[in-house]
């Protein structure tokens, strides 16, 4: 027999024989018997059984029963025959009437239960043949009876009540022989006691309904359990009761995560996460260890290791820790010191580990200590963990163009508004000259000049760089040759565009450098010339030469600046900026910005009251430039223009504002400051368990890191979730990462009784007697608290099970 579980066990331990005529029509079950053995034999290798049982009404065949079992391990993928009976027994229900319930009672095979096992029948009430039922004129037993008879049994046994119906049917109470036929006080009570092991269904539809009430009220997945069950009749026609079941019904047989033993069965019936109605229980999985191979003292252990849970155990200082850090060929271990007292203990006691595992493989490896470290305030080093599940951040540039867009406007707005006052200003300053004077010298006309054409043509020709440059950005992402086309026809208008535009700005520019040329040789021509004319003239010359112009230059732009004045409003701005979310289980990895969470008028009266002092109050359509520089806080260089304050402040306030903030939210409430500030094991575990990042998770000691309550309540969960895709290997001196957590493989390093040491490995069942290997004897006695938590594990059988104590 294998020592750990590779592959569930499919299962059916409902099934019945012609031993059933006692209760059930004889013409349905008349060929089940020794001589039709055959029959049933093909129909379970048909359907791949593993494990079975023929469990018929109050009644026990041992001759039967020992037939079947004689093919174990000989006939298609049959491993185990348990020996069975399903009991009829009245129960109390809520209004105190007496209602039939079907108990299947699975027994303990083991070998050295035989004898019991064929007296099994001599236990059961029989007389004048037929079933000596103790309630009169019923076929059923009563509670006490039926206790009473599995006292004298006196085996092991795992109680299966049958539930037909599904649990939350409102005709459950109706129904026969079901357990929810009792009421919902009695049913709860009895989950509540443990009464049974696991309760039975053949319906997928209920068992839905079933499967979700256990999920809903289970709690740790530690009390109800939910199993299929065929209750064939008809060998012929297996897994269908008889031949006139619905043909179209589709039965789902039970796997099982455990060894084709009873004690196996028993652990397997105690969580919930074992039993599964389909085959999925091992997924797979390209990462992962199959074996680790270790030489002590000339003797080769090649200890198996399971596809889902491996914790080593085993003496203090005996060289667990070693073992992993030497099989990761010390990637873990910075301190080369240690890697020599490593190296040390293994020469000095003969160990030779032959097995090296790539760092390609695993997932992540907590070394003892690290969990801690991880999350300490002074190492802060969980900057990878956390970085890889967290989305993309939002797109700063973006958004920041669209803020800049509304503020541009303001930009634009104050500046014309702030040119509009200049050019009153200087309309009030300019003086008219109305007299008649003949100037007796030759004078010259300045030229209009200014760079309106020059910024237009600059930000337009900047504005088509600017989309250039972000298509290029991020172009070698695009694999669609349609998307590329149609981008490349884009880019190609788009440098037109900004090369129409480069154009007019050399030309703009060249037209304004003409110009300002042009004037500086008159007025170098009017100052040489101005020693020959009187006051008068020189007055009337410059007025004819410059202040004329000046004055209809000035005249014609307070007119553009009045025409380009525009009504500022920011209310038709509205975008909400949706966080990036990415989940992992029930945590969500949310990314958002700091300080922004809309653009609309809102946000841009934030901003600029931010920047401007308390109480100010800003009048877009009558401040003034100075006025601006008294209310902007703490302003600085005073020779920067006020409008260029505003800029660099606003402009700062954003990038602080659209800073990617992250967040870990659970249930709406944000715990990214608990892993942030100091350890919280129970979150990591948490976040860890729903990775989907293929590889093996190593963990050394984890109990040092996590309280017990936690281990309880939470982290226990999280590696059986953690196992369904990940292979784990982990150190642990606490019985709950063993007993509690179902353990698919114990790998126990311990010390003989000759001193040396020895490995003993295989699942929490394990049992073999030739070899002197019981794990849970062994947990029992390596582990401070093992018997105990192994005592209450087994609480609800409150049979002979027994450790020999230290």
């Amino acid at each position: 027999m294998e020592s750990i579980v590779t592959k569930p066990m499919k299962v059916d331990f409902h099934i019945h024989s012609v031993y059933s005529k006692y209760k059930d029509e004889f013409s349905i079950v008349q060929n089940g018997n020794k001589e039709h053995i055959n029959v049933l034999l093909k129909k379970l290798e048909i359907n791949n059984i593993n494990m079975c049982a023929i469990t018929d009404h109050d009644y026990f065949s041992y001759e039967l029963y020992d037939e079947l079992k004689s093919y174990e391990n000989k006939h298609g993928d049959l491993l185990k025959v348990f020996p069975g009976v399903e009991f009829s027994v009245g129960l109390k229900a809520d209004d105190n009437t007496i209602k039939p319930v079907h108990v299947i009672c699975i027994f303990d095979d083991s070998e050295e239960n035989k004898k019991k096992i064929s007296l099994i029948q001599e236990k059961i009430p029989f007389a004048n043949n037929q079933i000596d039922y103790d309630v009169p004129g019923q076929k059923y037993f009563s509670e006490e009876k039926f206790i009473n008879i599995l006292r004298e049994i006196d085996l092991n046994v795992i109680a299966i009540a049958h539930q037909k119906q599904s649990v939350s049917s409102k005709s459950a109470k109706n129904s026969k022989n079901d357990v929810s036929s009792l009421g919902e006080e009695k049913f709860n009570e009895l989950i509540a006691c443990e009464y049974f092991e696991s309760f039975e269904f053949k319906n997928m539809k209920n068992g839905m309904f079933n499967i979700n009430y256990a999920l809903k009220n289970n709690e740790n997945y530690d009390q109800i359990r939910f199993i299929t069950g065929s209750d064939c009749h008809d060998w012929s026609v297996y897994p269908k009761h008889d031949s006139k079941e619905n043909s179209k019904l589709e039965f789902y047989f039970t796997y099982l995560k455990c060894l084709p033993t009873f004690r196996g069965l028993a652990m397997a019936f105690s969580d919930m996460r074992r039993i599964s109605t389909n085959n999925n229980l091992f997924t797979p999985r390209s990462k992962i260890l199959d074996s680790i191979q270790v030489n002590i003292d000339n003797k080769d252990y090649d200890i198996k290791l399971s596809p889902g849970i491996n914790v080593i155990i085993g003496d203090n200082s005996i060289g667990k820790s070693l073992l992993l850090h030497k099989i990761t060929n010390y990637e873990y271990i910075q301190d080369k010191k240690i890697i020599d007292g490593y190296e040390n203990y293994l020469n000095d006691n003969k160990i030779k580990v032959n097995t090296k595992l790539d760092k390609s493989n695993i997932h992540t490896f907590d070394y003892q200590g690290s969990i801690r470290d991880k999350f300490s305030k002074d190492k802060q080093d969980n900057s990878k963990f956390l970085k890889e599940k967290f989305p993309e951040d939002l797109n700063k540039e973006i958004y920041k163009m669209k803020i800049m867009t509304a503020f541009n406007d303001l930009f634009d707005y104050l500046e014309n508004k702030f040119d509009y006052d200049d050019k009153y200003r200087e309309l009030i300053s300019l003086t008219m000259v109305d007299e008649e004077v003949v100037s007796k010298n030759l004078s010259a006309k300045k030229i209009g000049v200014n760079k309106t054409d020059i910024k237009k043509a600059t930000k337009l020709k900047n504005y088509y760089e600017a989309i250039i440059a972000k298509i290029d950005e991020n172009y070698n992402l695009i694999e669609d040759n349609l998307e590329k086309k149609t981008i490349d026809e884009f880019k190609v208008k788009l440098l037109e565009f900004s090369e129409k535009y480069g154009l007019l700005n050399k030309k703009a520019t060249k037209v304004y450098n003409v110009k300002t040329s042009m004037n500086n040789g008159i007025a170098n021509y009017t100052k040489q010339i101005a020693s020959w004319k009187n006051e008068l003239e020189t007055t009337k010359s410059k007025f004819e030469t410059e202040d004329s112009i000046n004055l209809s230059n000035t005249i014609s732009d307070l007119v553009k600046l009045r025409l380009n004045k525009k009504l500022l409003s920011f209310d038709n701005i509205n975008e909400k900026i949706e966080p990036s979310v990415l989940s992992f289980g029930e945590y969500l990895f949310v990314k958002k910005f700091k300080n922004c969470t809309s653009i609309n008028d809102e946000y841009i009266k934030s901003v600029l009251n931010r920047v401007f002092k308390d109480n100010a109050k800003f009048d877009i359509e009558r401040i003034t430039e100075d006025e601006l520089k008294s209310m902007i806080r703490n302003y600085g260089d005073s020779n920067v223009a006020p409008l260029d304050v505003l800029k660099i402040k606003i402009d700062n306030i954003i990038d602080d504002d659209l800073e990617p903030l992250p967040s870990i939210t659970l249930h709406g409430n944000n715990v990214y400051s608990k892993l942030s500030s100091g350890m919280n094991s129970s979150i990591y575990f948490d976040i860890l368990s729903t990775d989907q990042r293929e590889g093996i998770y190593i963990v050394d000691q984890p109990e040092d890191d996590i309280s017990q309550n936690s281990i309880k309540s939470n982290v226990l969960n999280n590696f059986k979730t953690m196992s369904y895709g990940r292979q784990i290997i982990m150190i642990t001196h606490n019985p709950q990462f063993v007993v509690n957590l179902d353990a698919d493989n114990v790998i126990c390093i311990i010390k003989d009784e000759n001193d040396d040491i020895c490995v003993k490995s295989g699942a929490l069942e394990y049992v073999d007697k030739a070899d002197n290997v019981d794990i849970l004897d062994t947990v029992a006695k390596s582990l401070d608290g093992g018997i105990e938590s192994i005592q209450k594990r087994w609480k609800r059988y409150e049979k002979n099970f027994s450790f020999n104590k230290r």
